[in-house]
């Protein structure tokens, strides 16, 4: 429902959505990856980054976990800790198969994202 909300623009109601979930299940790494976006989206960087750091702690495969802090480190002008995520989530797409589906949510695939992290290492070495 959260998701929902979020994708209509209604950043404001999903982040009351999510909060609700995550109270009802504490250890759904999935809510603190959707708490992350809208943080981010809402300009609460250091929010979001506690949110996808919250999301990969409770599911270290959580790929889409690592990205959502890259682009937090990325904003925070963090380069190193950037690319530290990057590798960690490159790490992890490379033990999939291409066809693999890896987030829910958007339906990308491992080589979707493989090549989504290498456009955002380079963004990174660029700055």
């Amino acid at each position: 429902m959260a998701r929902t909300t979020a994708d209509r623009g209604n950043w404001q109601q999903a982040q009351t959505q999510i909060e609700a979930l995550i109270k009802a299940h504490p250890l759904f790494a999935p809510a603190y990856h959707l708490q992350g976006q809208i943080a981010e989206y809402l300009g609460h960087l250091e929010a979001a980054l506690a949110a996808y750091r919250q999301s990969v702690y409770l599911d270290p495969r959580l790929i889409i976990g690592y990205i959502g802090m890259a682009h937090v480190y990325t904003q925070l002008q963090q380069p190193e800790a950037a690319r530290r995520t990057l590798r960690s989530a490159q790490t992890l797409l490379d033990t999939l198969a291409d066809s693999q589906v890896v987030d829910d949510a958007t339906g990308s695939t491992a080589a979707e994202l493989r090549n989504y992290v290498r456009l955002l290492m380079e963004k990174v070495d660029l700055r």
